[in-house]
């Protein structure tokens, strides 16, 4: 099934890495550590795994990256409304594919990072793309080509991705805590949830007028959407208290965690911690919050990686012609091993 999905990497992709250690292999410690008698969750966590880092990737379905990956719940065909994929190739009926009944089965078809178009992100687009779960309206969103959101990208460019598949662990059932845009997908991301009050009956759906972060001008709103799915315009100020995140558990465990952004106080909407007052008011803006993304690769060198590392690319490199980004390899005890992955996007 396709769906829109924003990745959250740890070290890169929808793969699950346990962590790196400095003893010996890391897998190996990591698949031994629950099987260590008397020892507490603390004591393993901190002799098996000594750096957690988090790379986000965003706007790609699993099926995007790795349809028809051996062993994976990655098939090569997506279901869709046949009046809505009139221009594509169709084959059996919903009720032969395992579709749902009225529906029809299209392939995806091959694209690159050059040729793909760049479809709708709206929380409106997401909620049509789902319809109830039939995961069949894709379709309507094509700009242009009725099938355009059902594509793979030619395995050559994503040839990192699968080669991390193969090392770690990859997670083939991901799916996003909540329809929307980049800003809520990240806030998500850190807090895991994006909730504005105690009765579970609205959330944040969208980007703010203006900046989406603690930065924004005094007046500044949010977009919300009920229980009902109804969409608003009057939410908070885009500098929020109203749940906590990563940053105040990890403050409070004494763990350290850096922020690695492009843009300090023009955050964007891809730094989450921006738009969370207690990270804007406390002492992690100036001491964790860190920039430019490329001091990481710094703080590796040198020893100062902190336990968990959180990286968010710059626009620049989302804008780069040939839209490539860089990645530092390390190996399963977290030496860097002299070369950079070029991770094409």
């Amino acid at each position: 099934m396709l769906v829109k999905a924003s990745f959250a990497f740890v070290v890169a992709g929808p793969f699950i890495l346990a962590g790196c250690s400095g003893n010996g292999s890391g897998s190996d410690y990591w698949l031994a550590a629950p099987g260590l008698k008397g020892a507490t969750k603390s004591e393993v966590v901190s002799e098996y795994i000594q750096h957690v880092v988090i790379i986000v990737q965003e706007n790609r379905s699993f099926e995007n990256f790795f349809a028809g990956h051996p062993g994976s719940n990655a098939p090569l065909t997506g279901c869709g409304r046949p009046a809505e994929l009139s221009d594509g190739p169709v084959v059996s009926p919903g009720s032969l594919s395992g579709c749902p009944k009225g529906d029809v089965q299209t392939p995806l078809h091959l694209v690159t990072f050059q040729q793909e178009p760049n479809l709708s992100h709206a929380f409106e687009a997401s909620a049509h793309d789902w319809d109830g779960g039939k995961m069949d309206g894709f379709s309507s969103y094509g700009r242009g080509h009725d099938s355009a959101a059902y594509a793979y990208i030619e395995r050559s460019q994503v040839a990192t991705y699968w080669t991390m598949a193969q090392q770690y662990v990859l997670a083939d059932a991901m799916f996003p805590t909540e329809f929307g845009l980049s800003w809520t997908a990240h806030l998500t991301l850190v807090a895991g949830t994006d909730n504005l009050n105690g009765s579970n009956n609205m959330a944040l759906a969208d980007f703010a007028t203006g900046r989406s972060n603690c930065h924004a001008q005094a007046g500044a709103t949010t977009t919300t959407v009920d229980a009902n799915r109804v969409i608003g315009h009057n939410g908070p100020l885009p500098c929020l208290d109203t749940f906590n995140t990563m940053a105040q558990a990890l403050d409070t465990a004494g763990i350290s965690c850096k922020n690695y952004v492009a843009r300090k106080y023009k955050s964007f909407i891809w730094s989450p911690f921006a738009a969370i007052k207690y990270v804007y008011d406390g002492y992690d803006w100036d001491d964790n919050i860190i920039f430019p993304n490329t001091k990481i690769f710094a703080d590796i060198a040198q020893g100062h990686l902190a336990s968990v590392s959180w990286v968010t690319p710059n626009y620049g490199f989302h804008r780069q012609r040939d839209r490539q980004e860089r990645v530092l390899e390390l190996d399963r005890n977290c030496r860097p091993l002299g070369r950079l992955w070029r991770v094409l996007r």
